[in-house]
């Protein structure tokens, strides 16, 4: 009799040695007694597919969801062609990531691009963005004015990292706030999710230049 084929993910498989013929078994029964619950596949397939049309790599999204980026690349090949049933440990895993937590890849710039133009909006110039963030400020800068569509990962982390301890706070430079606000930049408190790119900001109406980068 050959070996279990039959993969560590795997929940269900089509292995006939007699341990996962038993276990098909006993998994069957469970399935009609209701005691399986279904994997929701058309809720994993429209994340990835939201994720992958906003811009996210599959690298990117392969490190949010703890899977590898051959299986996300897998997934996006079968979503463009039809999809089918996403095994139960890909489903669970896309469901359960936070694409913010990502380590690697690219992903959209948008939302880092709000945030630096929010912390220009309360007086943080790039200068002192860049010493809360050890990243130069000539790349901030360039993210900030929308120069690129997409950020790597570890730029994208620094970026929220001095955000997040920065935001509620006045910055010192009155040019920096003078600046975005002629530029119609929104600051912090305008925004409700600011990496949701069909949200516009309240009180603020960007100048048709800025509206076009942000």
């Amino acid at each position: 009799m050959s070996g279990c084929t039959k993969r560590a993910t795997s929940t269900w498989t089509s292995c006939t040695c007699e341990p996962c013929l038993a276990l098909r078994r006993r998994l069957g029964k469970l399935h009609r007694a209701g005691r399986i619950t279904p994997v929701p596949h058309d809720a994993a397939w429209q994340r990835l597919d939201d994720w992958l049309t906003a811009g996210y790599s599959p690298a990117w999204i392969a490190s949010a969801a703890g899977l590898t980026v051959e299986a996300v690349q897998h997934l996006a090949t079968r979503s463009r062609q039809g999809r089918g049933v996403m095994a139960r440990h890909n489903a669970r895993a896309l469901l359960s990531a936070d694409i913010a937590t990502a380590t690697t890849g690219h992903g959209p710039r948008i939302g880092a691009t709000r945030r630096l133009q929010a912390l220009a909006a309360i007086g943080w110039p790039m200068t002192r963005v860049a010493d809360e963030t050890g990243l130069h400020f000539v790349t901030l800068a360039c993210v900030q004015r929308g120069a690129q569509n997409r950020v790597g990962a570890q730029l994208h982390r620094g970026i929220v990292a001095a955000y997040d301890r920065l935001h509620m706070t006045p910055g010192p430079s009155v040019r920096a706030r003078n600046d975005a606000h002629r530029k119609g930049w929104a600051p912090p408190l305008a925004w409700d999710d600011i990496d949701d790119p069909n949200e516009i900001p309240t009180g603020v109406e960007p100048t048709p230049t800025e509206r076009e980068t942000a």
